[in-house]
């Protein structure tokens, strides 16, 4: 797949198609991976975003500037992820089943204190990010935002890290690029630590659809007129 310029439709044929004939698609998608060891990092459908087996993960293992990013299809991306903030990486090992190593571990900025996760040059379109987090005790408290969506969630049970429950270990922010640019996670720990296991930034459906539906109608006009 090229990420160059209309990297977005390209990515959203192949979805259509893919989903038309009842499978999953990875493209256009990038996975992140917050770990301490690149050799842990989680694989295929790791995450809340249903993806195929051979997904490929963005493994993180340390505050980073300007790391290059692969897609879901393990093709080079323009996307570069910046990794800031008080805090460090602790691994999450022992916390039920160890099957999903996307949230055995973390990073994590202390109590008041800000993570910032910033992917520049993403292409224009609508895209989901998904935000993973953990807690180690009930009654923690993050404050999210994500290019000025702010959520704000208080955990009132202990994670098992087992299963996927939107609002107790993941988030789903929407967010729409008129052009290139910049998507900013932040995470402030307002009761405890702010913690982050993974992302996951992915072309919402719909545009998915639409843009899709139009490349497929390009190349059938493309077809006619051959």
């Amino acid at each position: 797949m090229n990420w160059t310029q209309g990297s977005l439709k390209m990515a959203a044929t192949v979805g259509v198609a893919v989903l038309l004939a009842g499978g999953v698609a990875n493209a256009g998608v990038i996975n992140i991976d917050f770990n301490n060891n690149a050799n842990l990092t989680a694989s295929g459908d790791a995450g809340a975003y249903s993806q195929a087996p051979d997904a490929v993960w963005n493994p993180v293992t340390r505050y980073a500037n300007n790391l290059a990013l692969l897609d879901a299809e393990g093709n080079a991306t323009p996307v570069l992820l910046t990794l800031t903030g008080n805090g460090g990486y602790q691994y999450f090992g022992a916390v039920g089943d160890n099957a999903n190593l996307m949230m055995w571990d973390y990073v994590f900025a202390g109590d008041g204190d800000t993570l910032t996760t910033t992917l520049a040059n993403v292409p224009a379109g609508s895209w989901d990010v998904y935000v993973y987090f953990c807690w180690y005790d009930a009654g923690e408290t993050i404050e999210f935002d994500v290019n000025g969506i702010s959520k704000t969630i208080t955990q009132t049970v202990p994670n098992t890290q087992t299963t996927f429950a939107q609002g107790t270990n993941y988030e789903v922010f929407n967010v729409a690029l008129a052009s290139e640019g910049p998507i900013v996670v932040s995470a402030v720990g307002r009761a405890g630590a702010a913690s982050i296991n993974g992302l996951q930034l992915a072309p919402e459906p719909a545009s998915l659809v639409l843009l899709g539906l139009g490349g497929l109608g390009l190349i059938r006009r493309k077809r006619r007129v051959a």
